[in-house]
């Protein structure tokens, strides 16, 4: 929503896990003399991980002097014994733009725990 922060996505199983739709995180636009909404944390872990992509940007501020949102936090863990992540499309962690002298938000980290393997398009 306007001005809100994105929420928290935790997904994790024993086995390999697969994300086929892209997971989104991300913060709201900011509302009439708000700041951008900052982004949640995309977190998956699994034997196995496979991801078609993962968004997770901070909201852009929409009145001048405002901040934009940081950018979540992205983690993906393979635990078992031949670790292999697989990454179909795109890692977006980026913060949100401010408006007029207003700062533009941090970037969120990423961390990819285990070997990655890239398949499909990336921008």
């Amino acid at each position: 929503g306007t001005g809100q922060n994105g929420g928290t996505i935790a997904i994790s199983g024993a086995g390999t896990v697969t994300a086929s739709a892209a997971l989104t995180a991300s913060g709201g636009a900011g509302s009439t003399n708000a700041n951008g909404g900052n982004a949640g944390t995309v977190s998956v872990t699994g034997g196995d991980v496979s991801v078609v992509g993962i968004t997770a940007l901070g909201g852009n501020a929409v009145t001048a002097g405002r901040s934009g949102g940081a950018g979540g936090a992205i983690v993906l863990n393979a635990t078992d014994g031949s670790p292999t992540i697989t990454l179909g499309g795109n890692l977006d962690a980026r913060g949100g733009n401010g408006a007029g002298a207003g700062i533009g938000g941090t970037g969120g980290t990423v961390n990819v725990k285990d070997p990655l393997l890239l398949t499909g398009t990336r921008h």
